[in-house]
């Protein structure tokens, strides 16, 4: 792994201005971040938890099976973590990692994260941008699918500001697609096999009083994210995101967010942007069946095309970002997105519990009202043209691990959503 100190300096260029630009802005409220936000716990807990949750998984159009979940936290009393997500049933494989393995104490960590799946399927959405209707999609299929993911990050100032670099390199072999019902829709005249590869470099200044669980101050992130391949059909872009966060107390435990995203994506070299070449990865013109296989693989065509040449922006959807909407529901290669939550601590103690396959310490349990808003598109001017919002509801368990156990539901336009995961989603 060889960290590029040209790009470093470029990135820390961009995180001085943006640190000078928070550091005036809280300098109306105080006369120093440091002199009124104090950290106010340890920010390198080493009180072990642990969880082993089985459950079975049901996907409309993929299939169900079995879904077994674990990690241990704050291995012998040190910063260690580790996680394993094994699945069994209509997906196949497994992922999994190691975390905060300090090479320097409490200033540089590694980890390394990892997938592996024999059997595996996405969903694609037809259209980009925001006029897309939930049901038009297909099931991606894939024979094959690995992913390495080695990381290091520095921390100065008590986690005040981080540095981070990670390399993601994966394997998959396309098969075809399914309709949204999981009949076949088409199968490729041959497997296609994708060699990808993706950088991530960020910085992030944390003038917060906690870095696991803030409640009152700011923080500032931002991310590049460069995409390459071997396959000159496959476009070479950097994905740009970058974010504010702020949270003021409400009165002695609670606390009122507001976070702004924004993506972009910056395209190096374009993929393949002829029709012909592209619809003839998906069908074979000596098929008899050749017209109606271009029918059928049309939008996806159009997909590719549009994604060769602007890339990918970070996609609205899913756990993070508009809750009552799947993940990938709304992808282009602009995004912009802002949310407030009302996080309210209805109790604040350092609580040990233990239930056999779930151990850790509470230290609150709390509600949380959000709304949350976005939008994307393949040209900036027409962002904020069409948007969709979330609003809903979350129970958490915040423990001194490092973990905030969540369940939000979420409604919009299109129904509601429930998603159950053990971090903020900002």
């Amino acid at each position: 792994m060889i960290l590029s100190l040209p790009r470093f300096q470029t990135l820390g260029k961009k995180m001085i201005l943006w640190g000078i630009g928070g550091l005036l802005l809280w300098g109306g409220m105080a006369q120093t971040a440091q002199a009124q936000i104090d950290r106010r716990r340890d920010q390198y807990p080493h009180e072990m938890g642990y969880f082993l949750f089985p459950a079975p998984y049901s996907m409309p159009g993929i299939g169900e099976g079995l879904m077994v979940v674990g990690s241990v936290t704050n291995i012998a009393d040190t910063d260690v973590d580790t996680f394993l997500v094994y699945l069994t049933g209509s997906l196949e494989g497994y992922f999994g990692g190691i975390d905060d393995v300090y090479v320097v104490p409490k200033h540089v960590d590694v980890g390394y994260w990892f997938t592996r799946f024999t059997k595996g399927s996405m969903y694609f959405y037809n259209s980009r941008g925001m006029n897309t209707n939930k049901d038009d999609y297909v099931i991606g299929l894939a024979s094959r699918y690995s992913e390495d993911i080695p990381r290091i990050r520095f921390h100065f100032w008590d986690r005040r500001l981080s540095l981070g670099y990670r390399k993601n390199t994966a394997k998959a072999t396309a098969i075809g697609y399914n309709k949204p019902d999981g009949t076949p829709l088409v199968r490729l005249p041959e497997p296609i096999t994708i060699d990808m590869s993706q950088e991530m470099r960020w910085a992030q200044l944390d003038f917060t009083d906690d870095y696991y669980d803030p409640r009152k101050g700011f923080q500032l992130l931002y991310v590049e994210m460069p995409s390459h391949t071997s396959d000159a059909s496959q476009p070479d872009f950097t994905k740009v995101t970058s974010s504010a966060k702020a949270f003021l107390p409400m009165g002695r435990v609670s606390t009122w967010g507001f976070a702004y995203f924004s993506s972009d994506s910056k395209v190096h070299r374009r993929g393949e942007t002829n029709r012909t070449a592209v619809e003839n990865t998906l069908c074979n013109p000596a098929d008899p069946a050749y017209a109606n296989c271009l029918k059928a693989v049309a939008p996806q065509v159009d997909n590719t095309l549009a994604h060769n040449q602007y890339g990918d922006a970070e996609a609205l959807g899913g756990q993070n970002f508009l809750r009552s909407y799947p993940g990938g529901r709304f992808k282009a290669a602009h995004m912009r997105y802002w949310s407030t939550e009302f996080r309210w601590n209805l109790s604040e103690e350092v609580t040990p519990f233990d239930y056999y396959i779930w151990k850790d310490i509470r230290t609150s349990v709390q509600l949380a009202f959000f709304y949350e808003q976005g939008t994307v598109a393949d040209q900036t001017s027409d962002l904020w043209k069409d948007s969709r919002n979330s609003y809903g509801m979350g129970l958490r368990l915040v423990t001194l691990s490092g973990f905030a156990y969540r369940a939000d539901w979420a409604t919009g336009k299109e129904g509601s959503n429930t998603t159950i995961i053990f971090r903020y989603p900002w």
